[in-house]
């Protein structure tokens, strides 16, 4: 692979990584008022801890996982 192909993956893969962290992002903005009203203000129970820490879950292994540009340690395509 010449290093122009493999330099046009590397901005594929990060274009990928950007697109599919705005959609999350969005979507989690979008019904954080429906989550307020319907999980924040009642009473915890298993019901709203597991959809909590399932929804935050997620949104954390996404912040994590997300390239760092200054990192020279980048995953194959």
């Amino acid at each position: 692979m010449s290093s122009a192909a493999f330099v046009q993956s590397l901005v594929t893969e990060f274009d990928c990584d950007v697109a599919a962290a705005t959609f999350l992002f969005v979507e989690y903005f979008a019904h954080l008022p429906q989550e307020v009203d319907l999980f924040w203000r009642g009473r915890f129970t298993v019901a709203p801890v597991l959809f909590l820490s399932n929804r935050y879950l997620s949104l954390l292994a996404q912040i994590l996982s997300f390239p760092n540009p200054q990192s020279d340690k980048r995953c194959s395509v």
